[in-house]
């Protein structure tokens, strides 16, 4: 017999924007198939900033959705964009508090779910799941994905360096830390950082339940595409999907200007390249800078796209690049995992010491460089090039692939919430 749960996300369907909406989606969209059916607290979707319906059709049929009002306290109560700090605290959607309560309590009474799940990155989805735990005594897992709060030693910084965010964060993760069932990331280091913050060692309530990739979508977009096994391409084209940021995280100038040095020097040939930077939300941050190293021939920005395409362009891309600065150690890009789904050759700009560094370290497919290093760059770039002409037209996907489905991801989420609910999973802190 199925069993309801609490599904708490400010990012649903069709907000866009953002990766982060495939988890809390195909959380739902597979949870049936583990014996438990979805009840969905979320926002207006006039609130989110993008929208698209593309998503709308992977929702299961049937299932409640309560959509609560909510204020974007940047949007809806600042002038000029500035706003009194305690209005966004601890995000600017703080104000989905009060409609989340009474909405969430309605959906308890309505469908008697057996527990509450909440998910990040938007805090404010954990204190309604921590008040509807008070007042129902339903159990609470809390879904962090990735520290809500971090120290990086490189910089000697917090992150998030305001003061009073950071505060409430940290109010918020004890909240968690103390009434949740179950604290779930994506990563090893994500827990630690938590735990050992703490002072949970040997606390088995912290678990790994990381991102992945939705097989369904791969395989329609193979069913698309027919045979995938294609002749030598001119241009040899080279992807990277997804946002762009400045700083240390995501920065392409060390990469532009590696091409650039290998182009001058006569080292690489680019009349047969391109590199193209998908969905960047940066494009304009680049552009006279492409024209200063006379790269407009060679790199290009393309507007973000659907889903479904972006899936289809990895597949029938020569090449896959991430960019990940040390400040991003803790986390993997959801995409990463798309990548290897995927099956093409990686070129990692990534930090070594990172989690991403440690998920491609062991791949033949994958060439790894430090980010932040030119000349490093340089190498790295001439042996992807060498890997990706060896490996034209051949998907190189592994077995150890398939445990990255967000089916089989699914699964382990499902289980969790089958120990809870009868009491076989470690109790929550008094």
């Amino acid at each position: 017999m199925s069993r309801n749960v609490l599904c708490i996300a400010f990012h649903f369907p069709p907000f866009a924007g953002s990766s982060g909406v495939q988890r809390s989606l195909r959380f739902t969209q597979y949870l049936p198939e583990n014996g438990w059916e979805p009840v969905v607290l979320t926002v207006w979707s006039k609130v989110y900033e993008g929208t698209s319906s593309e998503l709308l059709q992977d929702i299961p049929k049937g299932i409640s959705i309560y959509r609560a009002p909510v204020l974007d306290t940047k949007r809806h109560l600042g002038i000029s964009g500035r706003y009194p700090s305690v209005l966004a605290l601890p995000d600017r959607w703080v104000s989905w508090v009060i409609s989340g309560v009474v909405m969430g309590l309605s959906a308890i009474f309505r469908k008697r779910p057996k527990v509450i799940w909440s998910t990040y990155p938007i805090a404010s989805a954990h204190v309604i799941a921590y008040i509807l735990h008070r007042l129902t005594g339903l159990p609470w897992v809390a879904d962090f994905r990735d520290p809500m709060v971090e120290y990086i030693k490189e910089d000697a910084r917090w992150a998030p360096q305001d003061n009073k965010l950071r505060k409430a964060r940290l109010w918020v993760e004890r909240l968690a830390v103390r009434n949740a069932s179950a604290l779930v990331f994506c990563t090893e280091t994500a827990l630690e950082i938590c735990r050992q913050r703490n002072s949970a060692k040997d606390d088995q309530r912290y678990q790994v339940i990381p991102n992945g990739f939705d097989e369904h979508t791969f395989q329609s977009s193979e069913r698309y595409l027919g045979e995938l096994h294609k002749e030598i391409s001119d241009p040899l084209v080279i992807i990277h999907s997804g946002v762009l940021y400045g700083g240390t995280d995501r920065d392409p100038v060390p990469l532009l200007h590696a091409i650039r040095n290998l182009r001058v020097s006569g080292k690489l040939e680019t009349t047969g390249i391109r590199v193209v930077f998908r969905g960047s939300g940066a494009e304009s941050n680049y552009l006279q800078l492409l024209t200063d190293l006379d790269l407009k021939d060679i790199v290009e920005f393309k507007p973000a796209c659907g889903y479904q395409e972006s899936i289809t362009e990895m597949i029938l891309s020569e090449g896959l690049l991430v960019l990940q600065g040390y400040t991003s150690n803790p986390a993997i890009p959801a995409k990463v995992y798309e990548y290897l789904r995927a099956g093409r050759p990686i070129l990692a700009l990534v930090d070594d010491k990172g989690e991403t560094a440690s998920l491609l370290r062991n791949s033949d497919a994958c060439i790894l460089a430090q980010p932040n290093s030119i000349e490093d760059i340089e190498c790295g770039f001439m042996k992807f090039i060498e890997l990706v002409r060896a490996r034209q037209g051949k998907r190189i996907v592994g077995n150890s692939v398939a445990q990255y489905s967000r089916q089989a991801l699914t699964a382990r989420l499902g289980d969790m919430l089958s120990d809870i609910s009868e009491g076989t999973f470690t109790a929550a802190v008094s």
